[in-house]
């Protein structure tokens, strides 16, 4: 038997200078709640994941602790809007918690540019998807 090694790649390969972190979420029951961790990044590509891991099961508070997340944009606010209108709307509570950094700075943001909307001060509405 003869087995051939493939030809050499002729295209060079390419490496980034960063790593992106994936969304991941740990999930975890304490009595009647259930928490989410996530960690990495909460954008477009999360947005999904997030709200059926976030919204799944009956539990009566559930908390998104999003102390682990690096990166937030639009998509993954949107996101968790989502998540609090499934959830609120089942009649269960939820509180997100942890945000640090960025996501932080986001959620700033967006509660300084509703205040200024109900203000009045702000002359177009600006916000993120739901």
């Amino acid at each position: 038997m003869t087995i051939e090694s493939p030809e050499p790649n002729p295209r060079p390969v390419f490496h980034s200078a960063f790593a992106v972190q994936a969304f991941l979420a740990d999930v975890s029951i304490a009595g009647s709640t259930r928490v989410v961790r996530v960690t990495g990044e909460l954008d477009l590509a999360a947005r999904d994941q997030l709200v059926s891991v976030s919204t799944t099961g009956h539990h009566p508070a559930i908390v998104i602790d999003l102390g682990g997340v690096a990166f937030l944009d639009c998509s993954g606010y949107g996101a968790l809007v989502t998540s609090r209108n499934i959830i609120e709307g089942e009649g269960r509570s939820v509180t997100i918690t942890g945000q640090t950094g960025q996501p932080a700075r986001l959620f700033d943001l967006i509660a300084e540019l509703e205040n200024e909307r109900r203000e009045g001060s702000t002359p177009v509405a600006v916000g993120c998807p739901d």
